[in-house]
This record gives structure tokens, C-alpha cells and sequence, in this order.
């Protein structure tokens, strides 16, 4: 249990407890007792919701960035390059044109923005991130071999080829 839901849970038998011990005409007493635990339970599904979306929102950079991960990793594989020379500040063309890719795939299979990708590729600026994309899919219109490397990185993603 983390910290916020002992935190809700305390607070919820404080609740509890001190409605409890709260004295009203006997007429009333049953009703209202039990109309404020029916709206502390409402009040604790929606923080339960809450922080379920919560944790979700924060899961899911975590995931994008395992996923920006696999792609330079195998980019790195295919290409024969170094992880480091990809993340680096090597500027080679044999390093830069997967790098490139890498930021390609990033950018169209990922929610990722471009800022989050730059950083993931050695704290490169989102501009280059755009000229990466703009230029690796001139490339693929323009060089069937390419397009043809591009689909095999694709199909390697889960994603089918881009006809």
C-alpha cells in the first residue's frame, strides 16, 4: 500500500470515527449515519478512480521511454552501431542517418514529444527531431531500398508497413 492510499485510508476512518461518535435525535440519527457513509464511500471510489489515472498517467512515459529504448536498440543492432554513438554526439553520417531513423520511428510510433525523444537520443533539440522525421520520409519516397529498410523496422515494431 503506498503512502497515498494509507493517507486516504486513515482519513477515511477518521471520517468514520468521528461521524460515529457524533450525537443526533434518535429520528434522525440511523438516516443520517448512514447517508454519510454511503457519501464517504462515493467520495473515496472517486479518489480510488483518481489515483488509478494517477498512476496510469505516470506509467505511461515510463512505457513510451521503454519503447524509445527498443527502437535505438535496434537500430543499433541492424546498423552495427553503437548505443553510445547513437545517443552521442558523433555527427558521421554512418551515425547519423540511424539516428535519424531512431528519431523517425520515435516520433511517428511513440506519444512521445519531441523534446521527450530528443533527450532520450542524447539531449538533442526538438528541431532536429523534426528535421530527422522530414527527412527520413523524403528518403523513403525517393529510395525504394530504404523504403524497404523502414518497413522491416516497422514490422519489427508491431506495426505493418506504411504502403
Amino acid at each position: 500500500m503506498g503512502p497515498i492510499e494509507a493517507s486516504l485510508k486513515a482519513r477515511a476512518h477518521e471520517i468514520h470515527e468521528r461521524l460515529k461518535n457524533t450525537k443526533l435525535p434518535d429520528d434522525i440519527q440511523a438516516i443520517d449515519y448512514v447517508s454519510k457513509i454511503r457519501e464517504l464511500e462515493k467520495k473515496i471510489k472517486v479518489l480510488e478512480a483518481q489515483l488509478l489515472q494517477a498512476r496510469f498517467e505516470t506509467a505511461k512515459p515510463s512505457i513510451q521511454g521503454q519503447v524509445i529504448h527498443r527502437i535505438i536498440a535496434m537500430v543499433s543492432e541492424k546498423e552495427r552501431i553503437a548505443i553510445a554513438d547513437l545517443t552521442g554526439p558523433c555527427r558521421l553520417k554512418m551515425v547519423c542517418l540511424p539516428r535519424q531513423i531512431c528519431m523517425y520511428l520515435a516520433s511517428h510510433y511513440t506519444n512521445c514529444s519531441s523534446v521527450t525523444i530528443g533527450k532520450q537520443l542524447g539531449g538533442r533539440d526538438h528541431s532536429v527531431i523534426f528535421h530527422s522525421r522530414d527527412k527520413i520520409a523524403k528518403k523513403r519516397l525517393v529510395n525504394q531500398a530504404f523504403h524497404i529498410k523502414m518497413c522491416w523496422y516497422e514490422e519489427q515494431l508491431g506495426h505493418g508497413p506504411i504502403v
